[in-house]
């Protein structure tokens, strides 16, 4: 098929399926005219691709990870290096979470301290104080 058909029945981008060639996730054949041709199997292949973007893994990643994936929701077969890799992006994702918290809670208590009360979630409250941390305060 062409890239406009897996475009469509991907619902990506031609913009997207050319960048996924280009970082090695996906693999088209060239025609004597140059056109891209993917067989039917590159349908889930892109699927699969964009469930993984989705929870916030980037390509590099995805390479190491798309061979072990087995349907279009991201499923990982049980291989130890598939195991160690997306341990690794949790915890990079759970230091980000809490590098937020305490940006947010930072930015609240210069708010409270400054006697504004901040709008958004608990009205300004640090995020910190549901866990019983110390409320971070400015300089």
């Amino acid at each position: 098929m062409r890239i406009g058909e897996l475009a469509q029945r991907t619902g990506s981008s031609t913009r997207a399926l050319r960048y996924y060639e280009r970082q090695g996730l996906l693999t088209a054949v060239r025609g004597g005219n140059g056109y891209r041709s993917f067989d039917e199997s590159a349908v889930g292949t892109v699927l699969r691709i964009r469930a993984l973007l989705s929870v916030g893994l980037g390509t590099e990643v995805i390479r190491r990870v798309l061979p072990c994936t087995r349907d279009a929701v991201g499923r990982i077969e049980p291989c130890a290096e598939v195991v160690a890799v997306l341990q690794t992006e949790i915890d990079r994702m759970d230091a980000l979470a809490a590098d937020l918290v305490r940006s947010r809670d930072l930015l609240a208590s210069i708010l409270l301290d400054s006697g504004v009360p901040p709008a958004g979630r608990d009205a300004g409250a640090p995020a910190s104080s549901a866990t019983g941390e110390q409320r971070v305060s400015g300089p």
